[in-house]
C-alpha cells in the first residue's frame, strides 16, 4: 500500500504537542499549568499512537499502537474538565474524592480495552 499523507501531521501535531507539554510542565507552579501540561501530554499521547497506526498495515502492530493512543483518548477528557476548573477558579472542586471519580471512567475504558481482543 502507498505511503498515507495523514501520517506527517498527525506525527507533527504529536511533537508540537510534546514540546509544549515540556513547556507548560517547566510552569507548574502557575495556576493551571500542570493539568494543561498533562492534557497536552494525553493529546501527545493520542496523535503518536494514531501516526505510527496508520504507518502500520499488519493487524498486530496496529492494536499495539491502538492500545497506546487509548492511553491518551481515555484520559484526555478528565484531564481537560479538571483544566477547566483550574482556569475557572474552581480548583477547590478538584478535591482528592472528585479527582479519583474523574479517573474512574477513564481506568475503565484502559481496563476494558487492555481485556479485550
Amino acid at each position: 500500500m502507498p505511503f498515507n499523507p495523514y501520517v506527517i501531521p498527525v506525527l507533527l501535531a504529536a511533537l508540537i504537542c510534546g514540546g509544549l507539554a515540556i513547556y507548560a510542565w517547566r510552569q507548574r507552579p502557575r495556576p493551571g499549568a500542570l493539568e494543561f501540561s498533562l492534557l497536552l501530554l494525553a493529546i501527545a499521547i493520542h496523535c503518536f499512537g494514531y501516526g505510527m497506526e496508520l504507518l502500520n498495515r499488519e493487524l498486530g502492530p496496529i492494536l499495539f499502537w491502538l492500545r497506546i493512543e487509548y492511553i491518551g483518548i481515555a484520559t484526555e477528557p478528565s484531564l481537560w474538565i479538571a483544566l477547566v476548573l483550574q482556569y475557572t477558579n474552581r480548583s477547590r472542586w478538584l478535591t482528592t474524592r472528585n479527582v479519583a471519580l474523574l479517573a474512574v471512567i477513564p481506568l475503565c475504558t484502559l481496563i476494558f480495552n487492555y481485556t479485550n481482543e
